[in-house]
């Protein structure tokens, strides 16, 4: 079983046997009317695992695109098998557009319909690719939505923490009051976290309490004691790809605050107990939804912008790394891409900013009126 889609507490996946190989299904897709649309609907999905090695979230992204477009067909009486060719499927994604469906989201669903038309290729169950000629929608190329210095500030200052020094408030006594303190310290050393590495959601839910790792160099001429150098996150990214981040100080504070002052708090809530870093109030794992959710709710509290995300932190962590000098190949390496062209696009945000600059400030770049 692949170590990137294990089974989820929460028994989201299930196992299914395709060809002698145990493999994970999400569940939803376990449907015993699934065969009638496509009797290799469950069988490409385990290629997708076994062969393609995909991530969980795409694994589920792929199998909710396919699944709406078998309803399709099966609406129309068709099968995706033997009925069907280029028209249909051309048809099926102007449909998603009349509904209002963004460019990105039908691209997606184009991808998931010819990599599964490719699959029955491949296996001998057609002789001919019929979803490899169709054009991808236009995207659009939208620049990331990112914070400046002082709205971060605002964001990270939004939960109610007490000093990290200094006596408790009688309500941290209180049951009720030690609960709601700890999830205050939890929820600011997230974002800290998101922001000081620029992490995906999913990569913070997966942080383990040994997801810190110290990095320790001999000073020259020193006395061969080991002095602290940095510290840096394992990360396993899309694909399970693991990577390693350096974290800064202010960010390991907050952690250390944490674990000292808070987990053990929202760990005790949970018999069963868990190792992942960021837990709920019942003790319970983080879920992605739970994360996106506290960073909403405290741009609210911090009157910023309600379409704030974490992705909003991840593209000001890149945006500001290169607006002050960074390498382009580190902020990569950094973020996880594949590919530079991706990260590429913060370049792009910079130079916006450096001309909104130019024209508010030049005294000849403003027009005379």
């Amino acid at each position: 079983m692949k170590q990137g889609l294990t089974q989820s507490s929460a028994g989201f996946y299930a196992a299914s046997t395709h060809q002698e190989n145990q493999v994970n299904i999400p569940l939803r897709f376990q449907s015993v009317n699934q065969p009638q649309k496509s009797p290799y609907f469950r069988r490409f999905l385990a290629y997708l695992d076994v062969e393609c090695g995909l991530a969980k979230t795409t694994l589920e992204a792929y199998g909710r695109d396919l699944d709406r477009f078998l309803n399709y067909l099966s609406n129309s009486h068709q099968t995706a098998e033997t009925e069907i060719g280029p028209d249909e499927i051309a048809s099926y994604l102007a449909s998603r557009t009349r509904s209002g469906i963004a460019a990105s989201t039908r691209a997606r669903e184009l991808s998931a319909i010819r990599t599964f038309y490719r699959f029955l290729q491949i296996e001998g169950h057609l002789k001919r690719d019929v979803a490899g000629t169709i054009d991808s929608p236009k995207l659009w190329k939208r620049l990331p939505e990112v914070l400046n210095t002082d709205d971060i500030q605002k964001l990270l200052s939004s939960p109610m923490v007490e000093s990290r020094t200094g006596k408790e408030s009688a309500d941290r006594s209180e049951t009720s009051g030690l609960l709601r303190q700890s999830l205050e310290i939890r929820d600011r050393t997230i974002l800290e976290v998101l922001y000081a590495c620029g992490l995906r959601a999913s990569e913070l839910t997966s942080l383990t309490r040994s997801s810190l790792t110290r990095i320790d160099r001999r000073a020259p001429g020193a006395d061969h004691k080991a002095r602290l150098y940095g510290q840096t996150l394992r990360v396993f990214g899309k694909g399970s790809k693991e990577r390693i981040v350096p974290i800064g100080t202010e960010a390991i504070s907050w952690i250390e605050h944490y674990l000292e002052r808070a987990r053990n708090t929202l760990a005790q809530r949970n018999p069963i107990g868990t190792d992942h870093l960021f837990l709920s109030r019942r003790g319970r794992p983080l879920s992605r939804q739970a994360v996106w959710n506290i960073v909403k709710r405290h741009a609210k509290r911090a009157g910023l912008d309600p379409a704030v995300t974490t992705h909003t932190l991840r593209h000001s962590f890149a945006t500001h790394l290169l607006r002050h000098g960074a390498d382009l190949r580190s902020v990569q390496e950094m973020l996880g891409h594949t590919k530079v062209t991706t990260t590429e696009i913060y370049t792009h945000v910079s130079d916006s900013e450096q001309l909104e600059d130019f024209r508010a400030y030049h005294p000849r770049a403003r027009r005379k009126r």
